[in-house]
């Protein structure tokens, strides 16, 4: 990672501590090779070029890194051989006053850094927790081992954050390799969709009639109980009044997925002998299933434990995939991604995907408008989701009656026979209105 000199920090002398807003767009990430694949354009600041020692503010890094406070002669050191990594680092021990960082590159979406809270032995009092702040998201800094912290908000962006130390107490933290990252410049055309792996595309741009395009393959699907045309993320989109309408496709081999330990390539019946895929599509909640559960796509086939197949929805504000290959007690498992912030309730488009790699004991990934905010582990399913049912958007095709009806807005709904890059899934998402070449 390359260096650079546009930071600027500030050390104030107040105690406060914010709560996560609810509107807040930041995702929060404890590691830091995950934060880094969701991003581009990172810079980093190490520390290895300054002076060992006591510093008092103001104090500029040989990298140019200011450090200020509203009243001079606040202590800052910086120690060879840290409690971090061994290498140099920067050591705030402000005896609870709160260290203000502020990040002046224009257009920085996000920030991380290793740190350590503890302070040594003696009168100082470690594992106080600290609590960094940025874009209405408080997170308790409390470790007293090496640990990552790293903020990531592509909507909003990260122009500042604070460190606030625990009031009244002697406690200090430890920083090393503090990152940001810029933002893409944002496309002004469409973006090329993923090549040689999309299964399914539904653009939902049909203003009238019966039939839903499948861009992918021409499995088009047939529109049942009247969704509603209306203006999308992405041009056109379908309105799911929450009763009635779907979208069915007949059953394709290219949208069944075979067992997870398949060769790489094979003829036959599946879309992937693999069993690896991916799905995203553009989402709009209504605001009275925001707590329930909904829908997205089914493709499942059998009754429990005998069932086949996949399954997307939304539950009590997560993201929901259900794998199921007809083994075990039931036949299935259901994983579940962490809450989404901001709610697919809230009115807005949101860009939703999950990536699936069957043998990656992390290898169910969840994005969010871009960014992954969590991982399962797929393993216990690794049998083949094969199945002759349909695929259905906005209602369930193994259980009779229907039901897990969606309400709401779908756009750009797309299936793929792999797992797509953080950096795919990203482009998409910041492709905005202007969505996939078509």
């Amino acid at each position: 990672m390359n260096r650079n000199a546009w930071i600027t920090l500030g050390l104030t002398v107040c105690v406060f501590l914010v709560t996560a807003s609810a509107g807040a767009t930041v995702a929060v990430y404890t590691n830091r090779t995950q934060w880094e694949a969701a991003l581009t354009n990172i810079a980093c600041e190490d520390f290895e070029t300054e002076v060992v020692g006591n510093h008092q503010t103001p104090f500029t890094t040989l990298n140019g890194t200011l450090i200020t406070s509203p009243s001079p002669g606040i202590p800052i050191q910086v120690f060879n051989g840290g409690i971090i990594n061994g290498s140099r680092e920067i050591h705030f021990r402000d005896f609870g006053a709160g260290v203000t960082f502020q990040l002046s590159l224009v257009g920085t979406v996000a920030f991380g850094f290793d740190y350590d809270a503890s302070d040594g032995p003696g009168a100082h009092q470690p594992n106080l927790p600290w609590v960094l702040t940025a874009g209405g998201v408080a997170t308790s800094l409390a470790a007293n081992l090496p640990s990552f912290i790293g903020y990531i908000d592509n909507q909003s962006g990260l122009s500042s954050f604070t460190l606030t130390g625990p009031p009244g107490a002697q406690g200090g933290i430890s920083l090393d390799n503090l990152c940001v990252a810029q933002a893409t410049p944002p496309p002004s055309t469409c973006t090329p969709p993923p090549n040689t792996t999309m299964v399914a595309w539904y653009p939902f741009d049909e203003t009238s009639g019966t039939v839903s395009a499948n861009l992918a393959t021409a499995n088009n699907g047939t529109q049942t109980g009247s969704p509603t045309p209306l203006v999308g993320q992405v041009g056109g989109a379908l309105h799911f009044n929450g009763s009635s309408s779907y979208v069915e496709s007949p059953s394709s081999i290219v949208t069944n997925f075979g067992p997870a330990n398949g060769p790489p390539f094979c003829l036959g019946a599946y879309s992937t002998c693999q069993g690896d895929f991916s799905i995203d599509t553009w989402i709009r909640l209504d605001p009275s299933v925001a707590a329930g559960f909904v829908v997205i796509l089914d493709k499942r086939g059998g009754t429990s434990p005998a069932i086949n197949g996949y399954h997307l929805g939304t539950f009590a504000g997560s993201l929901l995939l259900q794998l199921a290959d007809g083994t075990g007690a039931t036949g299935y498992s259901n994983y579940v991604s962490p809450v989404l912030t901001p709610a697919l309730s809230d009115g807005n488009w949101h860009f939703i995907a999950i990536t699936v790699q069957r043998l990656s004991t992390s290898g169910i990934r969840w994005y969010h408008n871009g960014v992954a905010v969590g991982t399962n582990n797929p393993t216990g399913r690794t049998g083949s989701l094969k199945n002759n049912s349909p695929l259905r958007i906005g209602t369930r095709t193994a259980d009779q009656p229907l039901s897990g009806w969606f309400f709401g807005d779908l756009d750009e709904l797309e299936i793929f026979n792999r797992v797509l890059t953080p950096q795919e899934v990203f482009s998409i998402f910041q492709a905005g209105a202007f969505g996939k070449c078509k």
